[in-house]
């Protein structure tokens, strides 16, 4: 009995160390491959401890490109391209980077900026002036589809005070976010850049527009001068004040007399089809058009952004035109597209976006 006693002890004990040997062998404690790792075990088998030295790197900024190809009326009108900066916003760039990827579609097919249209109307149209005028034709809204990948209300970011800059003449109360346009960046195109949008108007008789001949600095043809409050082109809301006539019914009239066109409309008996083009024009050298997403105001929250125009628009207008956003990307290319945008004869469709 004593001796199968000192037989079993003894293969209790080889069987503790064997055990200990294999432990040993699969948690080393130092790992090549992971140089900032430590591992501390217990002898005791308490669970393992591991601290990790901070990473600087992670602290830079993450940098990214953006497109969105656009179309009007069914038709493609080019591609816009952003470079997208994170800086202090993280969770607002992120919620931007999946809606424009959809990644998060499959959970729910409103989180997507695919599909989605730009606001219009004439508040919109860069060439609209008088009362209807104002920041709108600088900024280009786009609603998304209202959600974001955060749930309902404002997305919360730890810090924003490392990234709030001033609106000047704002009395000291306006700030915008994100990146800083203080300095003399040029993000615009090297040379004008011009657009031209054919517009199909099918209006009833009295037609409710002022024409007249010459656009004013010595071009031919008969040019919309304004819209009669009330009438049917202004009910239509397709023209504004410079569209030039091209055509009435099938006759050409581009290079026509204001007295051969109302000629050609008094001949029609109900309604008269004319076909306008709208001549938009961007200058050379001028930079600062940013996508930025609101953090305070109408539509923070949701799935907004805006491209805005900041220095085609106004001294008046300027950085104010940012209060209460995030500035998150440039504008890197697709300056034509955004004009064809900006001409607002129809609503501008995202066909697609993504990263590039």
């Amino acid at each position: 009995r004593r001796s199968r006693r000192l037989v079993v002890h003894a293969l209790s004990v080889l069987s503790t160390l064997a055990v200990c040997c294999a432990f040993s062998l699969t948690v080393p404690a130092k790992v090549a491959f992971e140089p900032a790792v430590t591992r501390r075990l217990s002898c005791k088998g308490a669970p393992i401890v591991r601290r990790r030295r901070e990473n600087t790197a992670l602290a830079l900024r993450a940098e990214f490109r953006v497109y969105f190809d656009i179309s009007v009326t069914g038709e493609p009108v080019g591609r816009m391209v952003f470079q997208m900066q994170e800086d202090n916003l993280e969770k607002t760039v992120q919620n931007f980077k999946a809606l424009v990827t959809g990644e998060r579609r499959i959970l729910d097919p409103l989180l997507t900026y695919k599909g989605t249209q730009f606001e219009y109307g004439q508040q919109y149209v860069l060439q609209t002036t008088g009362a209807n005028s104002g920041n709108y034709k600088w900024a280009h809204v786009n609603k998304g589809k209202g959600k974001n990948i955060f749930g309902k209300g404002a997305i919360k970011e730890t810090d924003t005070n490392g990234c709030r800059n001033s609106c000047p003449g704002t009395a000291g109360s306006g700030y915008y976010y994100g990146i800083d346009l203080s300095d003399s960046r040029d993000g615009g195109p090297d040379i004008d850049t011009h657009v031209v949008q054919n517009i199909q108007l099918e209006l009833l008789k009295p037609l409710g527009l002022v024409l007249e001949e010459g656009d004013g600095l010595g071009g031919t043809g008969v040019y919309v001068a304004g819209c009669v409050p009330g009438g049917n082109a202004a009910k239509m809301a397709k023209t504004v004040v410079g569209d030039k006539l091209v055509s009435v019914g099938d006759v050409d009239v581009s290079e026509a007399t204001l007295e051969d066109v109302m000629a050609l409309i008094a001949q029609a008996k109900t309604s008269v089809r004319v076909q306008a083009q709208r001549y938009v024009t961007a200058p050379a050298g001028l930079g600062n058009t940013v996508l930025a997403v609101p953090i305070g105001g109408p539509g923070v929250g949701m799935s907004r952004f805006d491209i805005v125009r900041v220095a085609e628009s106004p001294s008046s207008w300027g950085l104010r035109l940012l209060v209460n956003s995030a500035v998150i990307g440039r504008m890197e290319s697709g300056h034509e597209t955004l004009l064809a945008i900006a001409a607002g004869y129809a609503p501008a469709t995202i066909v697609d976006c993504g990263l590039l």
